[in-house]
């Protein structure tokens, strides 16, 4: 999985926002077969993305909290099931792209809570 992370990372790094959701959706078909209840080990799996999202965002001079107003790693811990996950962190993907291609603008961020 952690490859899959990496791989999701760089695609990050591209304009062309079809790269990240394509592996983006690829993680999710993989991730069906897991239980909807999140393990202990898909929740680090999303906790060391953010961390390593973090790291992306940093090196382009952004801040976690320009793209998202909750505390992301508060969110990955309140999430009960991986279709909540999975859509939280789909959700600041979106706005980490945009704003590390600076695209539209980030100025009213905000995350639905289910």
């Amino acid at each position: 999985m952690k490859s899959r992370r990496l791989v999701l990372l760089q695609a990050l790094k591209h304009a062309a926002a079809s790269r990240w959701e394509r592996v983006f959706n690829q993680l999710e078909k993989r991730l069906q077969g897991v239980r909807q209840e999140l393990s202990d080990r898909v929740r680090a799996f999303f906790v060391d993305a953010l961390r390593e999202l973090g790291a992306v965002l940093y090196a382009k001079g952004i801040r976690m909290k320009e793209i998202s107003v909750f505390d992301p790693f508060d969110e990955v811990k309140q999430n009960d099931t991986l279709e909540e996950m999975l859509y939280y962190v789909k959700q600041l993907l979106v706005h980490a792209h945009s704003a590390i291609h600076k695209i539209g603008t980030l100025n009213s961020v905000e995350f639905s809570r289910r």
